[in-house]
């Protein structure tokens, strides 16, 4: 069950987005705090029209281009006979072929978390969703926080018409630190060893591993010209 964060729990809970660079340095730690041993990118998967996911890579070597940890969307998927009729990733939503995977393999390093719901949506919560308080992260994002199980990591907020999920998530025993930007379509995690492993090894997920250093833009994917 989803649970509200009172106020009076709010330095108790909140951790890590003081420790992060600054936003407009558009580096994987201006998302994700470098204080992690290990960092990775979970590529959301494009789609074709009967609503199959399609992965990065598959649509990179389509395109003749190159897969790689920094790769960039508009770079690998050029237009292409094989590629015509993809839809581009979800921006700024998790995927259910992503939380899936994801949810059975961070539940095995931690229980529960907290769930940040960026605040610029407007609040328009489904009736279901308890009342809670917000923060904001001097990161040009204020988010709404809820506790809930690893397992509901794609509770959708904003009931059937609106599928959005959280945007930051965070394990309340501190053994990882994951958002997926409102801007962005793919998602950044930092955790320890054990955990970025076990992602990098899901045969479900598109993972690569990334350093807190690493560029976030469209120059990132310097080797796909």
């Amino acid at each position: 069950m989803i649970t509200g964060v009172s106020s009076s729990d709010l330095e108790e809970v909140v951790w890590g987005f003081d420790q992060r660079a600054p936003f407009k340095s558009h580096t994987v730690a201006s998302l994700v705090p470098p204080i992690f041993e290990r960092y990775a990118r979970i590529f959301n998967p494009a789609r074709r029209l009967n609503g199959y996911g399609v992965s990065w890579r598959e649509v990179a070597q389509l395109n003749g281009r190159t897969p790689h940890a920094l790769m960039n969307w508009e770079k690998i998927s050029l237009p292409g006979i094989l590629t015509a009729g993809l839809e581009p990733p979800l921006e700024g939503t998790l995927p259910y072929d992503v939380t899936l995977p994801l949810r059975r393999v961070l539940a095995r390093w931690s229980d529960r978390c907290c769930l940040g719901v960026w605040h610029g949506w407007g609040g328009l919560y489904a009736a279901y969703v308890p009342p809670t308080t917000w923060i904001g992260t001097g990161q040009q994002r204020e988010y709404d926080l809820f506790i809930g199980p690893v397992t509901m990591l794609d509770f959708r907020f904003f009931g059937s018409s609106n599928k959005q999920t959280a945007s930051v998530f965070w394990a309340l025993n501190h053994r990882w630190w994951m958002i997926l930007d409102i801007d962005c379509i793919t998602t950044y995690i930092g955790g320890d060893r054990e955990v970025i492993e076990s992602l990098i090894d899901c045969d479900e997920l598109e993972v690569w591993p990334v350093q807190p250093g690493d560029d976030m833009t469209v120059d990132s994917d310097r080797i796909n010209r």
